[in-house]
């Protein structure tokens, strides 16, 4: 379809003003009429060059995998097989869950010549999604009209959690050295539960670390030196209900947790663990433990277009299900947002792990609540609101408190900083060898 475009309402404007002019000293009525012929003939004229059609081929590129929330950039390679240049705007239709900056963009497409555009995306939403087209908006010679051009090219990506980080940041065993924030190193190495080998004493040895029989025969003080039990298997029990839908920032509580498993998987597979993770409140499916790079990989096709669904959680159901499916001792990490309501449930469903698995329960704050604390209380409203959250938040402590008696760890932190405080407990964890 042929608009008409800026200039064109230009012209019109102008001939309307001439005609004024004539109707008001008709000598120039002649004149006008003369400019209104030429107007016409370029008006026209111009709209038959349009009407050609438009020999443009496009190339989108696009990496197939896109990390959630961060900047990434697309290219447009656009030529066209014509005998002029083309004046186009060029927009490419992003998927609605994405973020764009840069476009539309205007550019002069000679003949013959590719040209390559850039734009920025950033992706707020994981999952599967598709690029259909791109609309060009082409300019005629004089800029009088303009059309539009839809070229299909369909491009596909899957947006997974952000887990770039996760990758260069190694191992936590570390973390002085990497600088990790908010990580502790918790082992000295030597320490640990399984023998690995003799050296000389290193100042610092304990006394438990000393090998006597060896150091009788040679004479000089020996030290056994222990390393962290591995083929050890880590369960993550994810909670897909309504409440993990809440959002801290620009990511849902899902989202963080998402984040925060594959970081522990990605450093539990290189500690030489098995990882695994099972669902409930939501899609109910279950991915047996794996070693390393297979095991985080495995969890990351599973959850990369997991979405939390809209049913309650049930923790009894879900433990039954996990007790039935995993046989062996293993860590399990139930990740889900503690309400006071789930304190009865919540406990037998622990205590039902607790006979065979070492549990450890991650909740997240519900962040805007907390620094509700902080606002001022200016009026009758406020104090009720205030009055409401303190007994909210006292509720909820001592649903914490009865059920830090029946698991091993309990986490409640802000979800930004879920990640950090798992791999802490992971360590902790085993370095105890309570696993």
């Amino acid at each position: 379809m042929i608009l008409p475009d800026k200039r064109l309402h230009l012209l019109l404007g102008l001939l309307l003003i001439l005609a004024v002019i004539a109707s008001l000293w008709p000598v120039w009525l002649s004149l006008w009429w003369l400019l209104v012929l030429i107007a016409m003939s370029l008006t026209i004229g111009d709209a038959l060059l349009l009407l050609s059609p438009a020999r443009i081929s496009i190339a989108r590129k696009l990496d197939t995998t896109l990390p959630l929330g961060r900047w990434q950039t697309v290219s447009l390679e656009l030529q066209q097989q014509g005998y002029r240049p083309l004046h186009l705007r060029v927009f490419d239709h992003v998927p609605d869950s994405m973020k764009f900056d840069q476009l539309p963009l205007s550019m002069r497409l000679p003949p013959d010549r590719k040209q390559t555009l850039c734009y920025r995306i950033r992706p707020q939403r994981r999952g599967n999604f598709r690029f259909p087209k791109v609309q060009l908006h082409i300019r005629s010679p004089l800029h009088l009209w303009r059309r539009n051009h839809y070229c299909t090219i369909q491009s596909n990506c899957k947006v997974y959690p952000d887990f770039t980080g996760i990758l260069n940041h190694g191992l936590p065993a570390a973390v002085n050295r990497l600088g990790l924030p908010g990580l502790r190193n918790q082992q000295r190495r030597g320490d640990g539960q399984d023998f690995h080998q003799l050296r000389d004493y290193r100042h610092g040895d304990t006394m438990r670390q000393i090998d006597w029989k060896t150091t009788s025969r040679l004479r000089k003080l020996i030290s056994r030196e222990y390393q962290e039990e591995r083929n050890q298997q880590i369960i993550f029990l994810l909670d897909c209900s309504h409440r993990m839908a809440s959002r801290d920032g620009e990511l849902s509580h899902f989202d963080h947790s998402l984040d925060a498993i594959m970081r522990l998987a990605h450093i539990a597979g290189r500690q030489g663990d098995e990882v695994g993770i099972t669902t409930f409140g939501g899609p109910g499916w279950s991915i047996p433990p794996a070693h390393g790079q297979q095991g985080f990989n495995r969890i990351l096709e599973a959850v990369y277009d997991l979405q939390p669904g809209i049913a309650a959680p049930d923790y009894h159901h879900a433990a039954i299900q996990l007790l039935q499916r995993q046989k062996k001792r293993a860590l399990v990490i139930l990740l889900t947002s503690i309400q006071d309501q789930d304190n009865d449930e919540l406990q037998q469903a622990v205590t039902l792990l607790d006979h065979k698995h070492l549990v450890v329960v991650a909740s997240l704050l519900e962040t805007p609540l907390h620094q509700g604390l902080d606002e001022p209380v200016t009026g009758f409203d406020q104090a009720l609101y205030r009055a409401a959250l303190n007994q909210f938040l006292l509720e909820r402590q001592k649903s914490f408190d009865s059920l830090a008696s029946r698991c091993t760890m309990l986490i409640d932190t802000p979800p930004a900083q879920l990640g950090t405080a798992l791999v802490n407990s992971y360590f902790q964890i085993k370095r105890s060898g309570s696993l």
